[in-house]
C-alpha cells in the first residue's frame, strides 16, 4: 500500500489512520474511506491472490504508475466505492482473474481503465456481478481479458459496445 509492505505488525492499521487494514489469514485488504495518493509506485500493489473489501468512498491515485497493480487474481466486493486513477498508466492492471462482485461502484481511469495482461493469448477473466463499473482509458477502457462475463448487470454506454475475445 503506497509502497509500504504489509507485515504482521502493521496489518491492522497500514497507513496509521485506520483506513486500510489487512487480514492475513483470509488474504483480504479492507478499504475504509481511504485516500491513497502516490507518485512512482501504485497506490495498491499485491504480489499474490487477494480479496479487496470496500467500505465508504475510497480514492486511489498514482501519477507515474498504475493506481492498482494486482499480480495475481482478485475479488473486489463491498458496499462502498473505489475511484482508481492514474495519470500516465492504468487505473487497474491485473495479472490474473478479476471478479467485481456485489460492489456499489468501481471507477477506473487512466491511459487504460482496466487492463488484463496477455492480450489475445490471455487466460485471465473479468467477471462483473451485480456491480457498477465505469472504466475510461485514453488508449482503451477494458482490455486484455480472455473472457468477460456479466451477471445481474450490462453495458449501458457507449451504445453499441461489444466484447471481443482478448478484449
Amino acid at each position: 500500500v503506497k509502497g509500504i509492505k504489509v507485515t504482521k505488525e502493521n496489518a491492522l492499521d497500514i497507513l496509521g489512520n485506520q483506513s486500510v487494514t489487512y487480514d492475513i489469514q483470509h488474504k483480504t485488504l479492507q478499504l475504509n474511506n481511504a485516500t491513497i495518493e502516490s507518485d512512482e509506485v501504485p497506490a495498491i500493489m499485491a504480489n499474490s491472490d487477494i480479496n479487496i473489501l470496500v467500505n465508504g468512498k475510497n480514492t486511489l491515485t498514482a501519477t507515474k504508475a498504475n493506481a492498482v497493480q494486482l499480480n495475481g487474481s482478485c475479488k473486489i466486493s463491498g458496499n462502498g466505492t473505489i475511484l482508481a486513477t492514474s495519470t500516465n498508466e492504468a487505473g487497474i492492471t491485473i495479472h490474473g482473474d478479476l471478479a467485481i462482485d456485489e460492489l456499489a461502484n468501481l471507477q477506473a481511469k487512466g491511459k487504460y481503465g482496466i487492463i488484463g495482461t496477455g492480450g489475445e493469448d490471455a487466460k485471465n477473466t473479468l467477471n462483473i456481478k451485480n456491480s457498477t463499473l465505469k472504466a475510461h482509458g485514453t488508449s482503451g477502457s477494458i482490455l486484455g481479458f480472455n473472457d468477460i462475463t456479466f451477471e445481474g448487470c450490462h453495458i449501458f454506454t457507449p451504445e453499441g459496445t461489444c466484447v471481443k475475445k482478448g478484449g
